[in-house]
């Protein structure tokens, strides 16, 4: 599980900070030849969900005994979040992932706006900001709300977004996560990131 912890408040002890959390559930080639992998996605305060689970609408019940509680379903084709995040972390281009199956959540991820970015600007200390928002799933989805649900935001440095990435990017490489033919296309993907 990688675990992306809010720096806005920095009197806040760690252990009751907003938290982004995600882990994947398994990665695998399929017979169309592309890797898909599935993955939760949770929003907690300390050990809490932000995000109530009775609020959604599940309609599959292995949803509840395979999932962490608080967590939802997601699933990734070709691993886009990692080359997502990756890409935001050495360019300051914004990162807008989003899920394909229901509940969708969608992740944007971004240089903090009053940031100044420009080529070879980025430090460890450049701020970003991650906006969380469900968008799929619940009582509040209609024209009111746009088709869009709850939303947080988050705010930590470059180097801790780095480690969320690199976090992120071992756990998918977890033989016990990972098929050996989606291994070896990470592990190409990523090598230079890996270096670092």
């Amino acid at each position: 599980m990688a675990d992306l912890f809010d720096y806005q408040e920095a009197d806040v002890p760690l252990e009751k900070r907003l938290r982004l959390s995600i882990r994947w559930l398994s990665i695998w080639h399929d017979m169309t030849d592309m890797m898909t992998s599935s993955l939760e996605v949770g929003v907690f305060i300390g050990g809490r969900p932000v995000f109530a689970d009775f609020l959604y609408q599940r309609t599959h019940t292995w949803r509840e005994v395979e999932l962490s509680p608080g967590c939802f379903e997601g699933e990734d084709n070709e691993c886009r979040i990692l080359d997502g995040l990756w890409k935001s972390l050495t360019t300051g281009e914004r990162m807008d992932w989003e899920d394909i199956i229901e509940p969708k959540f969608r992740i944007v991820v971004a240089p903090a706006s009053f940031e100044e970015i420009g080529e070879g600007k980025i430090t460890g200390k450049t701020w970003y900001d991650i906006l969380c928002i469900i968008q799929d799933g619940g009582p509040w989805h209609g024209p009111a709300m746009g088709g869009s649900g709850p939303a947080v935001l988050l705010s930590t440095t470059r180097s801790s977004l780095k480690r969320f990435f690199h976090d992120l990017l071992e756990e998918a490489l977890d033989p016990r996560i990972c098929d050996e033919a989606c291994r070896k296309i990470l592990l190409d993907r990523h090598a230079k990131a890996r270096e670092q």
